[in-house]
């Protein structure tokens, strides 16, 4: 199942939606296993539509003598949940093809802290690279796209009468806007997003300079309560069994 969020959904919230979703398919009679893969490597080359706000189930179902009795009705209960769904845009179901292959090793890692995750999935590739027949070996855990952290200090945030929530969703509202209102024209209603204009916040040094309390007085920038610093986020993140993973495969 592809299941599609609304353009400009960050990859977290894509992740954490399809983790929910996941376990609950994986209920319906039938289904045996799933995997969830949110996002896209920036590496692959696809013709479809890809990136932080399309995420892809695949589920595996239960062996059985009439198989593609069970394949129907996995599908009729699959497309009913979906369609209930309110974050999806839209989603599209397909089988695999004949051809498809898996590679002769695959070595799957399981850990919910993503650093972690990281740090074995390197540790391991570095142990394995150079073994007799082992050619192109490759892990899930690609560097994807920079992104800038920014670490609230709760102390100074108390210190100017304000609180976690509230800068979170300031920020929040800044770069992924807030629905206003709609717009109709003919059959359809388009949202109408508010939201910050991205020439003052095209730096790093611009962020630091965001007022959180415009309200304010005497506003102060995001740099009196927090600290900010860049790094990669991952190109896509990848769920076996509910549980985040890695898998190196060559």
């Amino acid at each position: 199942a592809e299941l599609y969020f609304p353009s400009g959904n960050p990859l977290s919230e894509t992740d954490l939606v399809s983790s929910r979703i996941d376990s609950q398919l994986r209920k319906i009679d039938g289904v045996s296993k799933s995997v969830v893969v949110s996002g896209a490597d920036r590496e692959s080359v696809s013709s479809n539509e890809e990136g932080p706000h399309v995420s892809r189930i695949t589920i595996s179902i239960e062996e059985t003598g009439n198989r593609r009795a069970l394949e129907s009705q996995v599908e009729t209960e699959l497309r009913a949940f979906l369609a209930k769904q309110p974050e999806i845009a839209r989603f599209e179901l397909s089988r695999p093809t004949l051809l498809a292959t898996k590679t002769p090793l695959e070595i799957e890692i399981i850990s919910e802290d993503f650093a972690q995750l990281r740090k074995v999935s390197d540790q391991v590739m570095e142990q394995l690279h150079g073994l007799p027949g082992l050619v192109d070996l490759r892990s899930s855990i690609r560097r994807g796209n920079p992104e800038v952290l920014v670490v609230l200090n709760r102390e100074r945030l108390a210190a100017h009468n304000l609180n976690l929530s509230q800068i979170a969703a300031r920020l929040r509202m800044a770069v992924e806007g807030e629905v206003s209102t709609t717009f109709a024209e003919s059959d359809e209603r388009l949202d109408v997003r508010v939201r910050a204009d991205f020439a003052h916040m095209s730096s790093v040094e611009q962020l630091r300079d965001f007022p959180i309390n415009p309200e304010s007085e005497r506003p102060l920038p995001l740099s009196a309560v927090a600290e900010l610093h860049t790094t990669f986020g991952p190109s896509e993140i990848l769920h076996l069994g509910s549980q985040r993973a890695a898998v190196l495969s060559g």
